[in-house]
């Protein structure tokens, strides 16, 4: 069985397009006019948003056999994020949510406990610099040679 529930780092409208992909990639869910992806974005997210947002949760699918609850927070209040612990814990049944934040540091280690990051859909392959590949190659003299002109480049910054 998958995990229920996930958070994205970064800008909340990136965080949307790689939510509908993964619903789209891994549950197998239908993007077009389908009424159980729950998408909704906040500036802020009050805990009357956190409250609202459990209750509709809580309802059952539409459609199909699962459902997909997204929301987007530019910022979060901790007492929000408090209020949305136990829907995060034990969401109801087939019922998959995406929290999307700025960044991982914006949730508290509680909520953030109960969350797996988002999977990637970049196929599994990193493209990674030649300063990274000769680190992680290399020696323990060819890593400090490494380290050594990444702080060289740092000073001169």
């Amino acid at each position: 069985m998958a995990h229920h529930a996930f958070f994205w780092a970064g800008e909340q409208e990136a965080g949307v397009a790689a939510a509908l992909r993964y619903a789209e990639r891994d549950m197998k869910m239908p993007l077009t006019g389908n009424p159980d992806i729950i998408i909704e974005r906040y500036g802020l997210l009050r805990v009357e948003d956190a409250r609202r947002i459990g209750d509709k949760a809580a309802l059952a699918p539409v459609k199909d056999s699962q459902k997909l609850y997204i929301i987007g927070a530019n910022r979060i209040f901790h007492e929000s994020q408090n209020a949305m612990l136990k829907l995060f814990e034990e969401p109801p049944t087939d019922t998959t949510l995406i929290l999307i934040v700025p960044s991982e540091g914006d949730l508290l280690y509680t909520l953030r406990s109960r969350l797996l990051p988002l999977p990637d859909d970049a196929g599994g392959e990193v493209e990674l610099s030649e300063e990274a590949q000769a680190f992680i190659v290399g020696g323990s003299a060819a890593r400090e040679k490494v380290v050594e002109g990444i702080l060289d480049d740092a000073k001169s910054d």
